[in-house]
């Protein structure tokens, strides 16, 4: 009986040792488990490429802002544009075409409520262009253009100052 009861405590230690390894694998297993399924898996889509401003120019815009450069920044240009020139609309299209939109006043009554143009990047950055139209080429300098804003420098001669900063929002 001492033989038996020693054979059993001898197979318990056993079962016990034999579990201890086992629950050991287990706990190393699952835990490998969580370190490689846990990782956040890259993206294989490439990241977003930035537009450029030949195609984030393309819509309709409307003046928000005439500023004059330092040192005569302190002129207050836009409170001396008249309404029906402020409320006066771009659209740029692709191809280089344009239309001028009188918006809801007119400064002339016989003027035609709009009016085609045309421009042109004058520059492979994309940071320098000419309006065309009837009348007149404008020169817009340090152009900026973002999904909301554009802000270039228009070249100005014979005035008080080289340029005037305009700022447009999209419409």
């Amino acid at each position: 009986m001492r033989f038996v009861i020693l054979k059993i405590i001898s197979f318990e230690q056993n079962n016990t040792t034999i579990m201890k390894i086992h629950l050991k694998k287990i706990i190393l297993l699952s835990a490998a488990c969580l370190v490689l399924f846990a990782c956040k898996k890259e993206d294989d889509e490439p990241a977003p490429t930035k537009k450029s401003n030949s195609e984030l120019i393309i819509g309709t815009w409307v003046a928000t802002n005439y500023e004059a450069p330092p040192p005569l920044d302190t002129v207050d240009i836009w409170t001396g544009i008249p309404s029906c020139i402020k409320d006066n609309e771009f659209t740029f299209s692709s191809g280089g075409n344009g239309v001028i939109d009188e918006g809801g006043s007119k400064c002339e009554p016989a003027d035609p409520q709009s009016e085609n143009f045309s421009w042109e990047w004058t520059n492979t950055a994309e940071t320098e262009m000419t309006w065309m139209d009837n009348d007149d080429t404008l020169i817009i300098k340090e152009v900026n253009v973002t999904s909301t804003t554009f802000v270039g420098n228009q070249i100005l001669v014979g005035a008080p100052y080289e340029y005037i900063k305009i700022t447009m929002a999209r419409q």
